[in-house]
């Protein structure tokens, strides 16, 4: 039985310091983790592992997304590691990757080898923990989204401050896509000590959300 793999961010050059970029180590580190193979079979790959986050503070300026199931994403304790998600004022507005609204900082959805959402129509055993989002940088731009999250999605031990939008959203389908076939959003989140500071939002679901637990 394969090992579960487990990626540190600074292996793959993220600095951690407040002020560098890490967006792209950070993606890499995530995207290594759909190359671990299963039992020495290179024809066959586990899907998983975890992403973990020494204390530091990590710059994001893009959407980071996680595409397949199984994975994790663990920060050394929610007071040391944090996220800093970084807009930029245009216009008199604060935008997130060119965006005033509509996007996200963590974009959990599956995705088929061809880049797209049909051959699962849901995402299951992911999650973050140990966790903490700066959001004096952003405006109305969501935290945390999951598109119709399915079973073991776990979320604990998160602190957001400095907040004006959502900081957990679970959707059937992306705002752009209104007209696509309406779905379940999904079942088996679970919420655990997360304290969130000045949002509009705790957690939103634009459908139909069952099984779903937000536990202090």
């Amino acid at each position: 039985m394969a090992e579960i793999k487990r990626n540190n961010v600074k292996d793959f050059n993220a600095k951690g310091d407040g002020k560098t970029d890490d967006t792209l180590a950070i993606q890499n580190a995530i995207d290594d983790l759909y190359r671990s193979p299963i039992d020495g079979n290179s024809d066959a790959f586990k899907e998983g592992g975890i992403v973990y986050f020494p204390a530091g503070q990590y710059v994001v300026s893009r959407p980071i997304y996680i595409t397949k199931a199984g994975i994790y994403l663990e920060g050394d304790t929610a007071t040391t590691s944090g996220i800093i998600p970084k807009g930029e004022l245009k216009n008199q507005k604060i935008q997130f990757d060119n965006e005033t609204e509509g996007n996200a900082v963590f974009e959990f959805v599956y995705y088929s080898k061809a880049g797209l959402t049909g051959n699962r129509s849901f995402i299951r055993n992911i999650g973050m923990k140990n966790l903490s989002f700066n959001l004096m940088n952003l405006d109305k731009t969501t935290i945390i989204r999951l598109v119709r999250p399915y079973d073991l999605c776990v979320f604990e031990n998160l602190i957001f401050t400095n907040i004006r939008g959502t900081a957990i959203e679970a959707i059937s389908e992306y705002p752009d896509n209104p007209s696509a076939l309406i779905k379940g959003v999904g079942q088996g989140v679970i919420l655990r000590d997360i304290h969130i500071d000045n949002s509009s939002t705790v957690l939103d679901s634009g459908g139909t959300l069952s099984y779903n637990k937000l536990l202090d």
